[in-house]
């Protein structure tokens, strides 16, 4: 069977903007790109392209627009999955897996390729987690991701310390205290999409411990991704040492939104929206800084599935960290060099530290991961060889014994006994009582099989339908027989009431004995044979009685 073949992810290489403006047409761009031009109606960019590899496509888009104007040229380009292929990549939220938590961090933390600021960075991030996750129905239940990243007052420029120090309400803002400032969000709602837009959060000033442990949302933020509120007391340094003496993948989980007192806003947000759980990871940054991303979200989030966004924290702060410095922030600051944090010390012990971090995370991930498939395995095994309505052996566990004790047999050259039963005239019992009865009726007499055969050795299986059979290693046929009685006067003795039965009054069993010892010469179902041949036997003597094969008697 031919195995299907992966096709190959398209994406959109949206150009937003080459400053300066130049007048160049789809056609010629793409002849340079390689790539087909498509028709876009988004209002912010200028081309589009549709490729298979955005960053050559945005490499060499670079190169044809710096080689055609013979001087210094600004490009902003993004890419974007497309169309279907998009769509393909979603998951459902509340079935959020492994495989996918992998695969969505292996994209996190390459998505500042191409990117010259850390707000393109986040923009991406929020996109990504907006569009990855659906509810049950289909439907994109991530309502609202924003992303944070916190700064010193000093490193803000003009308008967010003017937001800052208005929320202040008339408090001194001191150099170095820091903002809590919004970088990118994503959202239902057209204004979601626009920091402008944000009234209350585009930066949130943390004061002091007193001041964030009066904000419960960003408290329960800081305290679950390990930092300490008196991190933002004045002269405090140590944002970086208090997050890395925690694990710096840990997750802000609120598992139940509605009526939580650390999310705000319930009746103009929470209720309207449907928000039943928030989920977001963080981390420190070089320079004593951190960053949250924060998921508002339609679907329920259990633990199992909150702990899988722990290692994608990692992955985002891989590609966050490459624009830590506060001019590497935003777009209208962007290089067009380097960044500079690749010839940083401290950027490079951190990233260092984070990637052994990523690898102890995945280690730990792989290892529980592997216990669970371990158990899985067991169980399914397990379940591959047991009757799901008796919890015996079934017939698959009973081939499987017999060919190990037939060989044993052969070795030892000790007797191998076989008993065969039928429940009798049990159609009859099923027509007049209905199936749940037929189904206790089985029950009974496999809690009469298992008290009567005591031996480890000897095996007690439901051989299909109403037969069930007893293996019985090292057994001469007497006392084969001697057992089969016993087991035979034990059912009539429950005295389980059977109103269609024409041999007694109760339910009733036959059964077929046979024992020999195994024979290469013979195959090993000479004894199953030899044993159904008696149970016929027992059955045309009238039934409620044992037979033993004709030629052993």
């Amino acid at each position: 069977m031919a195995l299907p073949i992966e096709q190959p992810r398209q994406y959109v290489l949206i150009v937003e903007e080459i400053s300066p403006k130049l007048p160049f047409k789809m056609g010629k761009l793409a002849l340079h790109i390689r790539e087909n031009p498509i028709e876009d109606q988004r209002a912010d960019c200028r081309y589009s392209f549709r490729t298979q590899k955005p960053q050559v496509g945005a490499a060499a888009l670079q190169l044809f627009v710096l080689g055609t104007v013979q001087s210094s040229c600004s490009i902003v380009a993004r890419a974007v999955m497309s169309g279907q292929a998009a769509v393909n990549q979603r998951v459902e939220l509340a079935k959020f897996s492994l495989s996918a938590m992998v695969q969505l961090g292996r994209e996190l933390s390459t998505v500042h390729h191409a990117s010259q600021s850390m707000e393109e960075v986040a923009d991406r991030i929020v996109q990504a987690f907006r569009e990855r996750f659906t509810d049950e129905r289909g439907e994109l239940t991530n309502v609202l991701v924003r992303f944070y990243k916190t700064m010193f007052f000093a490193d803000l420029d003009d308008r967010l310390r003017d937001i800052a120090t208005t929320s202040l309400r008339g408090a001194r803002a001191e150099p170095g205290m820091r903002c809590l400032t919004l970088l990118a969000s994503a959202g239902e709602k057209p204004q979601w999409n626009m920091i402008s837009h944000s009234q209350n959060h585009q930066c949130i000033p943390l004061p002091s411990s007193e001041g964030v442990a009066g904000m419960p949302m960003i408290a329960q933020l800081m305290r679950q991704l390990g930092v300490k509120l008196s991190t933002f007391d004045a002269g405090s340094t140590g944002m970086l040492m208090d997050l890395d003496q925690h694990q710096l993948h840990n997750v802000f989980y609120v598992p139940e939104a509605v009526g939580n007192p650390c999310i705000p806003d319930q009746t103009g947000f929470v209720i309207p929206h449907g928000i039943r759980s928030v989920v977001g990871f963080g981390g420190s940054l070089p320079g004593h800084q951190m960053f949250a991303v924060i998921a508002f979200t339609r679907s329920h989030i259990s633990r199992d599935i909150a702990a899988l966004f722990g290692p994608l924290s990692l992955c985002t702060k891989l590609a966050v960290m490459q624009f830590h410095r506060p001019d590497e922030t935003f777009r209208e600051n962007r290089r067009s060099t380097v960044p500079s944090g690749t010839n940083d010390a401290e950027f490079l012990a951190l990233k260092i530290q984070c990637l052994e971090q990523l690898v102890h995370v995945y280690e730990g991930t792989v290892a529980d991961q592997a216990r669970l498939m371990e158990r899985a395995h067991a169980e399914l095994y397990r379940q591959a060889l047991v009757d799901p309505l008796t919890n015996l052996a079934n017939r698959r566990a009973f081939d499987h014994r017999l060919t190990l004790e037939w060989t044993r047999s052969q070795r030892s050259g000790h007797p191998l006994a076989l008993l065969l039963i039928d429940v009798d005239l049990f159609k009859q019992y099923n027509d007049c009582l209905g199936h749940l009865a037929g189904d206790d009726c089985l029950r009974l007499i496999t809690q009469v099989l298992v008290h009567s055969v005591r031996r480890s050795t000897d095996l007690v299986p439901r051989f299909g339908g109403e037969e069930f059979a007893v293996l019985l290693p090292d057994t001469s046929l007497t006392r084969a027989t001697d057992i089969a009685e016993i087991v035979r006067a034990s059912v009539q003795q429950r005295m389980l009431p059977h109103p269609r039965s024409s041999v007694a009054d109760t339910v009733t069993i036959s059964i077929g004995v046979a024992s020999m010892v195994a024979d290469p010469a013979r195959r090993m179902d000479a004894l199953i044979h030899n044993a159904d041949s008696a149970l016929y036997a027992a059955k045309a003597a009238g039934r409620n009685r044992l037979a033993i094969a004709p030629h052993l008697a």
